[in-house]
């Protein structure tokens, strides 16, 4: 019984056998695995050389900050209303700048930080949109500041007349 066990079916050999016989050698195992080797260390040397460095952007932070302030400041709002307007401010700076650098494909950096060298000002591409992400969350608008007996608006100007 033992001999029927080690024995391969007639007429049918193993594929340990058949791999003996028409496999590859060791070596040429070996010589297409040095092959691939060379194929994926050339492409990812290609990928280093012809890849662009990042676009290096400076954003105002200050600036926008300040901006803010001043406009809130001018506002008829609670206390609340100014720390959660305050806080969606940061949130949605926060969120802009990151889309920003993923999506254009740049490294922001805060003005304030550049020590040497000029870099392109991205403060009003920045500001213009976190401006409109705060357009749905707008609180009251401030009193218009126009002398008495004058408009406000052009448009209670042309009203009038």
């Amino acid at each position: 019984m033992s001999d029927q066990a080690d024995a391969p079916m007639q007429g049918k050999p193993s594929l340990r056998a058949w791999l003996r016989k028409w496999g590859p050698s060791k070596g040429q195992v070996t010589g297409a695995m040095i092959a691939l080797l060379v194929v994926s260390n050339v492409g990812a040397w290609a990928a280093l050389v012809t890849r662009k460095p990042p676009k290096i952007v400076t954003v105002g932070i200050t600036e926008l900050t300040q901006g803010f302030i001043a406009r809130e400041a001018l506002g008829q709002i609670t206390p609340d209303q100014a720390r959660i307007r305050m806080e969606t401010y940061l949130a949605v700076s926060q969120d802009t700048l990151k889309r920003v650098a993923t999506e254009d494909g740049v490294i922001v950096l805060a003005r304030e930080c550049v020590l040497a060298g000029e870099q392109a000002d991205w403060t009003a591409v920045v500001d213009a949109a976190v401006k409109s992400a705060m357009a749905p969350v707008a609180g009251p608008k401030p009193a218009g500041l126009a002398l008495p007996g004058l408009a406000a608006t052009p448009e209670a100007g042309l009203a009038r007349r």
